[in-house]
């Protein structure tokens, strides 16, 4: 008895034995078919081949930074291109702006006689008409004498202005009489139509009013005389622009 016991013992530890050996075989076996089928990539070699894979993109891409995603079959690149600066345009001054138009009719009259600038329209001799920034030196065809005086107004300047231009016309209600219209700066005459009647063109002017701080138009007759019995020409005044 005591021998078949020790023998049932000693073949039980010999299958186990065996068994073992036998799963330690196949497992031997497994890893070099892993090997032989899938082969370990070194890691050397991987940095390697990434680094050159950067630099050759660098070079192709000349010197332009790129960024490398390798996976196990395939890769991408994507270059990123450096910043660029937008260029600059040089400052440049803003045109200069125009100062506003200045209208003598804008004005303030400070005194004045027989001068009309609130009607709404005018039409002189040769059949021209005004709407906007005119006047009417008016006597309305009375006799003047020297109670009366003769039509004239004044605006103060104040040396402000360098020119003045307009047109003088001769206003189409006006009586067939002769008479001069003249302009003066500070008492002194700067302009005049001399003797004109109602076959008058209209007439441009441009004079200079620098320094110049009364500006007057006064009507005259033939001689210069303002408080003569006689009747004058009546004059429109338009357009004047100071500058």
């Amino acid at each position: 008895m005591g021998s078949l016991k020790e023998k049932k013992t000693a073949i039980g530890i010999t299958g186990i034995v065996s068994g073992a050996i036998l799963l330690i075989s196949v497992l031997a076996n497994l890893g070099q078919i892993k090997e032989t089928w899938f082969p370990k990539k070194p890691e050397s070699s991987s940095s390697q081949q990434q680094s050159s894979s950067v630099e050759s993109t660098k070079e192709k891409n000349n010197g332009k930074s790129s960024q490398i995603n390798i996976s196990d079959d395939s890769y991408s690149a994507v270059v990123t291109e450096p910043p660029t600066e937008a260029p600059t345009e040089p400052l440049t001054e803003p045109p200069p702006t125009e100062p506003p138009v200045v209208y003598l009719s804008d004005l303030k009259a400070v005194e004045s006689s027989m001068f009309d600038e609130n009607i709404e329209s005018a039409g002189d001799t040769v059949g021209n008409r005004y709407y906007n920034h005119f006047g009417v030196l008016n006597t309305n065809g009375y006799e003047l004498d020297m109670y009366r005086g003769t039509p004239f107004v004044t605006y103060y300047l104040g040396g402000k202005y360098k020119t003045l231009t307009g047109t003088i016309a001769v206003y189409d209600k006006s009586v067939d009489k002769t008479s001069e219209l003249i302009i003066s700066c500070d008492d002194n005459v700067v302009f005049g139509t001399g003797e004109v009647s109602r076959t008058f063109a209209p007439e441009e002017f441009s004079i200079n009013v620098e320094n110049c701080q009364w500006l007057k138009f006064s009507v005259v007759d033939r001689l210069g005389n303002r408080y003569l019995y006689a009747q004058y020409i009546d004059f429109i005044i338009a357009n004047c622009i100071l500058e």
